[in-house]
């Protein structure tokens, strides 16, 4: 698991930059060795990545892969 917490979100506003401070966490799981192409065995991962405004706490993106 890794948390980041000195995230900063930057959104063109018409008056300038609208900063937005954030955190995010990724959490890392071994899934296993996996076979490709039927000549090598790799290790797979399975991650999950959450992002959110310190603000309010609220999630702006959360991605799987």
């Amino acid at each position: 698991t890794w948390h980041g917490s000195n995230g900063m979100d930057k959104s063109p506003e018409k008056d300038g930059l609208d900063d937005k401070p954030y955190y995010e966490t990724i959490v890392f799981d071994a899934i296993g060795d996996v076979e490709n192409a039927e000549t090598q065995v790799i290790t797979a991962l399975h991650y999950r990545q959450e992002v959110q405004r310190k603000s309010n706490d609220e999630v702006i993106y959360h991605e799987t892969g």
